[in-house]
């Protein structure tokens, strides 16, 4: 959903006698109005390229002036190895541009190239985060998935994260990134997404405990945001349980829902699930904004927290997909809680900035 109300849908097309609608066409992308964005058999911007299916996943920028989707081409030579286009555009402005395709080269990963795109992200400036297969002599077996800086029509995809690869955390290069799930592109320029992790060596240190993160990319650089089984900032020596969901805003402030450990530290079974806010790259130690049994005034009368939820709503390919975030550029948290007495509600919470 954009900001000026626009609506943009993947959609098959009715087949049948007297509508003009075939297997070679029959996948869509629509505006508002039944505008068509790319439509199977139609021309795209590639030459003498048409597009083929259309993968049924659009991303859109937090605005939604900009959005993102993949699609098979059809060529007169068909080629499988580059048979995808992952393209981009922005809304009322023509056709969606290349940004890259299967058989392109996978930056920050010599001699291999991308084969298959798994997810992507969009932000306003046209920037795509992507989660993709890659294929080569430089992508052994164990070591296939990525997630990429696609960068624009103008800027080459760098590498964020691989999986096989070390990540930046303790113990010291024996953890290791075992697969990516949702991702974000932020408009600071930055991608936020979760990793299940695994060992990097024989030496055993990841457990179903501790292998679920969150990470930041900035500037280049990884930094890690948050890990079950790691110590949950501002309680008494509680410790990250799961990672719930999160969502995140476009200045680099990520917010979390985490489940607590039971009988460690200050957490019981009454006070085992918070929400915290890590506002940005230049945060010391996320900030505990919410916990369960506490304390929460609703027009004069206070209650106690009985659950907390975070909108984390993402469609297959990552991002919001269109939905509102949980988080704005403000800091401001909104959330759906539980209270004492059998009440309900969503609720706005504002965080003091870093």
């Amino acid at each position: 959903m954009a900001s000026n109300g626009d609506l943009l849908t993947p959609a098959y097309l009715l087949l049948g006698s007297g509508s003009g609608v075939t297997i070679a066409d029959d996948t869509v992308i629509t505006g508002s109005a039944g505008t068509v964005i790319a439509r199977e058999g139609s021309p795209s911007s590639i030459p003498a390229t048409n597009y083929g299916q259309l993968h049924q996943r659009v991303v859109t920028s937090e605005a939604g002036e900009r959005y993102a989707f993949p699609a098979f081409l059809e060529e007169a030579v068909f080629d499988p190895a580059t048979n995808t286009g992952l393209f981009v555009g922005t809304l009322g402005a023509g056709q969606p541009s290349l940004v890259v395709r299967e058989g392109d080269a996978a930056g920050g990963v010599s001699g291999a190239a991308f084969f298959q795109f798994l997810g992507e992200a969009v932000n306003s400036a046209g920037e795509i985060a992507m989660r993709a297969n890659v294929t080569g002599t430089g992508s052994p077996p164990q070591q296939r998935g990525d997630i990429t800086n696609a960068g624009n029509t103008s800027l080459p995809p760098v590498l964020v994260a691989r999986e096989g690869a070390v990540a930046p955390c303790a113990p010291r290069n024996r953890v290791a990134f075992a697969r990516f799930t949702t991702l974000h592109m932020n408009d600071d320029g930055s991608v936020v997404f979760h990793a299940y992790l695994k060992d990097a060596t024989g030496i055993p240190t990841v457990t179903s405990a501790n292998d679920g993160s969150i990470w930041r990319w900035s500037g280049g650089a990884l930094s890690l945001v948050a890990r079950e089984g790691e110590l949950a900032n501002n309680t008494a020596g509680a410790r990250l349980l799961s990672i719930n969901g999160f969502d995140c805003n476009d200045v680099g402030g990520v917010v979390y829902d985490a489940t607590l450990v039971p009988g460690v530290g200050d957490a019981t079974t009454a006070t085992n699930q918070a929400v915290f806010v890590d506002r940005g790259a230049s945060d010391p130690a996320p900030l505990l904004v919410m916990r369960r049994n506490d304390s929460f005034d609703v027009d004069g009368t206070t209650h106690s927290v009985a659950g907390i939820k975070i909108s984390t709503e993402s469609n297959v390919g990552g991002g919001t997909g269109g939905y509102g975030r949980a988080i704005n550029d403000s800091g401001d948290i909104v959330f759906n809680l539980t209270l004492s007495g059998n009440k309900s509600g969503i609720f706005i919470l504002g965080t003091p900035p870093p």
